[in-house]
């Protein structure tokens, strides 16, 4: 029986390892087209070649870009037109733009934070409070009308808000979380924050001491891991970004250093209570500012290209050449933006939906 029991073993070893074999050939066989696909692709300009931006959203057709000189533009696809909502507003860089129900809005990082907000009829208004000045915002996110928004620390806390009507009204979280010294966010993409669900906030942290935290009521507690990203001024957490409750993968790495591949990603599968490092020979190809999701692949870009993962995280493959910044997309495409006031539209690898 012992025979047995070995030769079984071995027997769905071997098809385990044959399996993931196959898979990784069959991957890498994808990632040499996507990235020959990709080359091939022209990316189009949507604003002045002046400015870049770090945060992109699709929806209905439009691409809402917030850029570096503090411009909100809207560029529609099927007419090729671009429209700046800002023209009027003396903003500098907005870092995120997001959406929540009938509202669109702009976050500027800088030396005081606010938010510009849109209606439908995109009617605009300033939102700022007296906690937010001197508040260098790094990211904002929504899930249905809760809202959560973190900046850097200010006197001995970080600075953490949550709105519960889509934006309107914002109040601060009532946990607080000191910082270690010289730990600060990163606001490389506006996307260093998650919403998972009605009551639970996600965020991350870098510098001379990278972390994870999380609320599951509303910002009244947190809990906290670290994360064991290299440590120093430009090291850390950039981007985070979960499919479900439980998996989630956090990028990052020393952008003064981008070339750098090694941990500069994570991944987690219980929620954040234990992250692990990808293993072997597919690593991502180093510092990445901004990760994203969709029909059961991950994507993460930076100044080395973009890297797709499609075992959540575990390995990393090439899928475009070049330097990005932010990732959005569309039912069918990845829009990647550039500098030099462009973007690229890249077909999307067609995984397993999610249920």
């Amino acid at each position: 029986m012992k025979n047995l029991h070995l030769n079984t073993g071995v027997k769905i070893f071997s098809f385990l390892f044959l399996s993931s074999v196959c898979f990784g050939q069959n991957f890498k066989k994808i990632s040499q087209k996507q990235v020959e696909k990709n080359n091939l692709v022209k990316a189009f300009s949507y604003v002045f070649e002046d400015t870049y931006s770090r945060s992109i959203l699709f929806d209905n057709d439009t691409i809402y870009s917030g850029n570096a000189d503090g411009s909100l533009v809207t560029y529609s696809l099927p007419l090729s037109k671009s429209v700046n909502l800002t023209r009027k507003f003396d903003l500098t860089e907005l870092r995120d733009v997001e959406r929540c129900g009938n509202y669109l809005y702009g976050m500027q990082s800088g030396k005081t934070g606010k938010i510009i907000q849109f209606d439908q009829e995109f009617k605009a208004k300033i939102i700022e409070y007296p906690d937010w000045k001197h508040v260098f915002l790094n990211g904002m996110d929504f899930y249905h009308e809760v809202g959560f928004m973190m900046g850097d620390p200010v006197d001995t806390n970080f600075s953490l808000f949550y709105s519960m009507d889509c934006g309107n009204h914002w109040e601060k979280c009532k946990g607080n979380i000191s910082p270690i010294t010289d730990e600060i966010g990163y606001a490389a993409s506006g996307t260093n924050v998650q919403v998972l669900n009605d009551s639970t906030f996600v965020f991350v942290t870098g510098g001379w001491k990278s972390r994870f935290f999380k609320s599951t009521n509303l910002g009244q507690n947190w809990t906290t891991l670290s994360l064991p990203f290299f440590a120093g001024n430009g090291n850390g957490a950039a981007s985070i970004c979960f499919k479900n409750e439980l998996e989630g993968i956090v990028v990052g790495g020393d952008y003064k250093n981008p070339g750098l591949n090694l941990n500069c990603v994570f991944y987690t599968q219980d929620g954040g209570e234990s992250w692990y490092r990808p293993v072997g020979k597919r690593l991502p190809r180093g510092y990445q500012s901004c990760v994203t999701y969709s029909q059961g692949i991950f994507y993460a870009c930076g100044p080395n290209g973009i890297d797709f993962s499609p075992d959540g995280g575990e390995s990393w493959y090439p899928f475009a050449n070049g330097y990005f910044f932010s990732l959005t997309t569309s039912a069918d495409h990845l829009f990647a933006t550039m500098k030099n006031g462009k973007i690229k539209k890249m077909e999307l690898i067609k995984g397993e939906e999610d249920e």
